[in-house]
């Protein structure tokens, strides 16, 4: 209770402090006023550095990209939304706001018939994240009638709110009455079947939506089922995430739903189905039988989908075959030894690979499994990047990986972390990177790797050039070594901009649903003591 009064005083404050700035007129001020001294929004995406001219059209100062309102996470609540577009909306000209961020504001129905009248005076929004605001049915049904007949809105973001089914029928009608509409979010909504049928129905009539995320709805079989049979006949979603919907014993069919729907759908390349965890033995084995001869698909994501032994033997059945899929996610699905070897044989035996991304982190494939990796890897073409991340690969596993990389000529990242290669498995490293030239991003936190496995790594960049990006937080490297590997990638980094390595304790690991993380963003070079202290375990 008390947290929650704390949240709401600073909400009112927050508020106050734009409708003072509005009164006078001059948001020249906001960045010390309205939004918090601790969260202050960069220049790019900086609508508080704007001003209002004498009739009070609210005009972008065009040297801080004046097209982006970037107001996420300012907690200004629904008050702070009446005032924020108090001008604008009593100007009947329009702003020129092309991307409108607004998530994380609490916003909720109250402040959704400011917002509408915004977006309908205010035509040229293109992109508008309302995700994270606390919206109901209500304040939906506010939003698209006054979106009715918008040409320009594409992008639409309402992740994380409350619509419910009642929510997905006005986002319908829109869909429905929207001729520009490419991307649609409505993760965490709970929509349920009869939201989903809602969704479905639309589309069939909507000729320009591409993406379409569904995930975490509560959507069951009979939802999945609506899904699937728009996708027959629907000719422009191409990327469709309907992940965490179904309970364990909710889509005991949806798997063949989805084989079915990849026969006859050409235009689907990206599908994403983390987290339902009943797609049926039959299901996977319908799916498996598609992707043989489908070769449109390009990213398919499995993770935690509870596939069991047959469900793996379905994957490495269509690896076999398939010519189209570059990233396949199959994490968290307690794949064993066993399943490791099927899986990697099949990718050996593909005439035409193509997957360039594997994740199959969080499993249980160990040494045994990591010896058929490191076998696939002497070979392999196509391969880019590896995620065998917390898979219980201890020394010896990390020698067969490590002794692939000589042969193979296409790997650039590997993440290895979260697993117990030690000082040992360090020292494969310095034993295979000499002769590798494609490796760049390798990534080792959490290994229990000491100051000796850290000069194993720092000596193996002394006849390698290529490595530049290395990632080692909550190992056993005490500042010594670790000023030893920072010297030997200085080395490697003379044609880049920035020097990439990471001793931060507060590191996000890949997240399984987003297949391999991020790339490997410039992060500055952090050894000083207290940093390096945080990293060890």
């Amino acid at each position: 209770m008390k947290k929650a009064y704390e949240e709401g005083q600073e909400e009112e404050s927050t508020a106050k402090a734009v409708k003072t700035i509005i009164e006078k007129k001059d948001l020249s001020v906001a960045k010390q006023a309205a939004l918090p001294q601790h969260d202050q929004p960069s220049k790019a995406t900086d609508i508080s550095m704007s001003r209002v001219n004498n009739q009070g059209k609210l005009i972008l100062n065009p040297e801080w990209n004046g097209n982006v309102a970037d107001f996420s996470y300012k907690k200004i609540g629904s008050e702070g939304v009446r005032y924020l577009f108090f001008l604008v909306s009593k100007d009947s000209s329009p702003t020129n706001i092309t991307m409108l961020n607004l998530s994380g504001n609490s916003i909720g129905d109250s402040g959704m018939p400011y917002l509408a009248k915004f977006m309908k005076n205010n035509p040229p929004v293109k992109d508008l994240d309302l995700s994270f605001n606390r919206i109901h049915c209500k304040g939906i049904k506010f939003l698209t009638d006054a979106l009715k007949g918008n040409i320009n809105l594409t992008i639409l973001n309402i992740n994380s709110n409350y619509i419910s089914d009642l929510g997905a029928s006005y986002i319908s009608y829109f869909l429905n009455n929207s001729p520009a509409i490419v991307e649609l979010y409505l993760l965490g909504n709970r929509i349920g079947d009869k939201g989903a049928k809602y969704i479905a129905n639309s589309l069939k009539s909507n000729n320009t939506l591409t993406w379409l995320d569904l995930n975490w709805n509560y959507i069951e079989q009979e939802g999945i089922k609506y899904i699937w049979e728009l996708l027959k006949s629907n000719t422009t979603l191409s990327n469709l995430a309907i992940g965490r919907n179904a309970k364990e014993e909710g889509i005991n069919e949806g798997g063949t739903y989805i084989a079915n729907s990849l026969i006859v759908n050409p235009n689907l390349t990206n599908l994403s189905l983390w987290g339902n965890k009943n797609l049926g033995a039959k299901g996977l084995q319908d799916i498996s039988t598609a992707l043989k001869s489908n070769n449109t698909l390009t990213m398919l994501d499995l993770s935690n989908a509870n596939i069991g032994s047959e469900g793996q033997k379905c994957i490495a059945e269509f690896l076999k075959f398939n010519a189209s899929l570059r990233v396949l996610a199959i994490s968290d699905n307690k794949i064993e030894n066993k399943g490791a070897i099927e899986i990697f044989k099949s990718l050996s035996q593909n005439p035409t690979p193509a997957l360039t991304k594997l994740d199959i982190s969080n499993n249980m494939i160990g040494d045994e499994g990591a010896n058929y990796i490191s076998k696939f890897l002497q070979s392999s073409t196509s391969l880019l990047e590896l995620n065998v991340s917390k898979n219980k690969i201890k020394a010896e596993g990390a020698k067969y990986i490590f002794k692939s990389l000589s042969p193979n000529t296409a790997l650039t990242t590997l993440d290895l972390s979260h697993n117990e290669i030690r000082d040992k498995g360090a020292m494969y490293i310095f034993e295979s990177l000499s002769q590798n030239t494609t490796l760049i991003n390798l990534i080792l936190i959490s290994n229990k790797i000491g100051n000796k496995g850290a000069n194993y790594i720092s000596e193996s960049f002394k006849n390698n050039s290529t490595i530049t990006n290395i990632r080692v937080a909550f190992n056993r490297i005490k500042e010594p070594e670790s000023k030893k590997i920072d010297k030997h990638l200085s080395d490697n980094i003379h044609r880049k901009e920035e020097l990439k390595i990471l001793f931060h304790p507060k590191e996000t690991i890949n997240d399984s649903r987003e297949i391999l993380g991020k790339t490997l963003d410039g992060i500055d070079l952090m050894t000083e003591s207290h940093d390096l202290q945080n990293s060890v375990e």
